[in-house]
C-alpha cells in the first residue's frame, strides 16, 4: 500500500508540476486520499494491472477534486461506438473469437438487431456468411451485388494463444481489398491482466469494437474495462443469456462503472 501511494503521489506530483499555486496543488492531493484508498481496494479485487491503474490515477490527477473518478476512467478506455457508427456504414463486419466464446449465438443476435435496424430504415435485410476451417473462402463475393447490402460474416473459433501463424481464412480477410469491421468476441474466464498478452496477440488485427459474452461475470471481474484500454477497441455490445431469443445490450460504460462500484 505504501509503495502505491508513493507512485500516485509522484504521478500526482508529475501532473501539478506547471501549476502556480503549490497550496492548491497539496490541497487536491489530500483530497485525493479517499480516491486512492478506493482504487487500491479496486484495483486489488478485480485485480487490474499495475500501469493500468497508474494510468488511471494520473487521469484522476488532472481532474479538479469534485469530479467522480469515472471522469477519468471513461476518458482512460476511449470512446464508445454506438450501434448506428457500426450499422450505418454498411461495412462488412466479421466476427471474430476463441472456442467457445459464444460467437455463432452472438453473429445470429447480432444479425436479428441489425435486420431490426435496416427495417426501421427500409432496405434489404441482412445476411450471415459462415467460414468453415476448412473451406476456401473468396472475399471478392463481397464485392459483388448491392454495395447497400449488410453481412455479417461468421468465423471458426481461434485460439490467439495456442497458434503462432494465424490461420489461412484469417490472412484471406485481413489481405481483402473490401474494408471490413472486425468484432472481437470476448467470454469471461479470464483475469484482468490477460488482457494485455491477448492485445497483443491481437494487434494484427484492426479491431473495430469488442462483444464481451458471459456478462455476469465478466461485469465483475473488470475486464471489461482493461481489454479496451489495451486493445484500444471499445466494447460495442453484451450478452447475458444463451438464449437466442434475448437480444444483444448495447455496451454503456457508466453502467458497467456503476456495477464495479467506481
Amino acid at each position: 500500500m505504501l509503495t502505491f501511494r508513493l507512485k500516485v503521489g509522484a504521478a500526482m506530483n508529475d501532473a501539478h508540476d506547471n501549476s502556480a499555486n503549490s497550496v492548491m496543488r497539496f490541497h487536491n492531493i489530500e483530497s485525493s486520499i479517499g480516491r486512492i484508498e478506493q482504487i487500491d481496494s479496486l484495483a486489488k479485487f478485480h485485480r487490474f494491472p499495475d500501469d493500468f491503474v497508474e494510468a488511471w490515477m494520473k487521469k484522476i490527477s488532472l481532474l479538479p477534486p469534485h469530479c467522480p473518478m469515472s471522469d477519468a476512467l471513461l476518458d482512460l478506455i476511449g470512446f464508445e461506438l454506438s450501434i448506428k457508427d457500426l450499422f450505418d456504414t454498411r461495412t462488412p463486419i466479421v466476427l471474430l473469437g476463441n472456442y467457445g466464446a459464444g460467437k455463432t449465438l452472438v453473429a445470429h443476435k447480432l444479425l436479428s438487431l441489425l435486420n431490426h435496424f435496416i427495417s426501421e430504415k427500409g432496405g434489404e435485410a441482412a445476411t450471415l456468411h459462415t467460414i468453415s476451417k476448412d473451406s476456401i473462402f473468396d472475399p471478392k463475393k463481397l464485392n459483388k451485388g448491392n454495395h447497400n447490402h449488410y453481412i455479417i460474416i461468421d468465423t471458426p473459433g481461434w485460439n490467439p494463444y495456442a497458434q503462432e501463424n494465424i490461420p489461412p481464412w484469417m490472412e484471406i480477410l485481413l489481405k481483402a481489398e473490401k474494408k471490413l469491421q472486425f468484432l472481437w468476441i470476448q467470454s469471461a474466464g479470464f483475469d484482468c491482466c490477460e488482457s494485455i498478452m491477448l492485445s497483443e496477440k491481437l494487434a494484427i488485427i484492426p479491431l473495430r469494437g469488442i462483444i464481451m459474452t458471459k456478462v455476469d461475470v465478466s461485469m465483475y471481474n473488470g475486464l471489461c474495462l482493461t481489454l479496451p484500454y489495451y486493445t484500444g477497441a471499445p466494447l460495442t455490445f453484451y450478452n447475458d443469456s444463451e438464449n437466442p431469443r434475448t437480444p444483444l445490450f448495447p455496451f454503456f460504460p457508466r453502467t458497467v462503472m456503476d456495477v464495479l462500484s467506481v
